[in-house]
């Protein structure tokens, strides 16, 4: 039969009941002697170093409320929607074939465009082709219908 796995939590709890009446004594011996002499309050460690801790918690929550009222609110409705678009386009000259980034605003649809390298009005938007056989390539879709398509694997492309 598998042995039962041992559970440190439960290991360290019953560790803690059976030292209970020791620690009680120890600090019961401590707290008299503190009531006698109060400066070995600041003399044990445990208490000095908790005192620093939380001054420490204390001081940087006070100093980001601090810095938080200092700074600038930033209003949503100031920031600007960009005006422009980078469309990937693929030149589609058999001969060419460049491959090149159009700035142009969001509503542009006036493809073929101009390709740098051939000068001719062949440039067309490309799509990225995510299937398994093209791995992200950047591809000129095929219509079909109201679908747009990989030439090459025939997968579905997402504008």
């Amino acid at each position: 039969m598998a042995q039962e796995r041992p559970n440190p939590i439960r290991e360290w709890l019953t560790v803690a009941r059976a030292h209970a009446p020791i620690w009680r004594e120890h600090l019961g011996t401590w707290g008299r002697a503190v009531r006698e002499n109060p400066r070995l309050l600041w003399e044990t460690p445990a208490a000095r170093y908790g005192l620093y801790a939380v001054a420490a918690v204390l001081l940087l929550w006070v100093g980001s409320a601090v810095a938080n009222r200092l700074a600038t609110p930033v209003d949503p409705e100031t920031r600007v929607a960009a005006a422009t678009f980078d469309y990937h386009v693929i030149c589609t000259n058999p001969e060419c074939g460049q491959h090149f980034i159009l700035r142009r605003p969001k509503s542009f649809s006036d493809f073929p465009v101009r390709c740098p390298k051939c000068e001719q009005r062949t440039g067309m938007r490309a799509l990225p082709c995510n299937s398994a056989t093209c791995r992200g390539k950047w591809v000129v879709p095929q219509v079909q219908g109201s679908e747009q398509r990989c030439p090459q694997c025939g997968a579905l492309l997402k504008p």
